[in-house]
């Protein structure tokens, strides 16, 4: 039980770590909004807007799958 929680943990820890890189490679100062205008196309080496497509759902916690 507590290892599971510890997992638990150390997921949300990553997740807040990958939303602080990309807060700090879009150059987005504390506080500040995201213009989706602003937001590149996301590419292989490139973090950016993604849509959904023929057969792509995109869940409420913004997981993407595909079949």
């Amino acid at each position: 039980m507590a290892l599971d929680r510890f997992r638990e943990n150390e997921t949300e820890h990553n997740r807040v770590r990958k939303l602080n890189a990309l807060i700090d490679a879009l150059g987005l100062a504390e506080g500040a909004t995201l213009d989706p205008a602003v937001l590149p196309v996301a590419t292989a080496s490139t973090l950016g807007a993604v849509k959904d497509g023929t057969g792509v759902t995109i869940a409420a916690d913004g997981t993407l799958s595909a079949p």
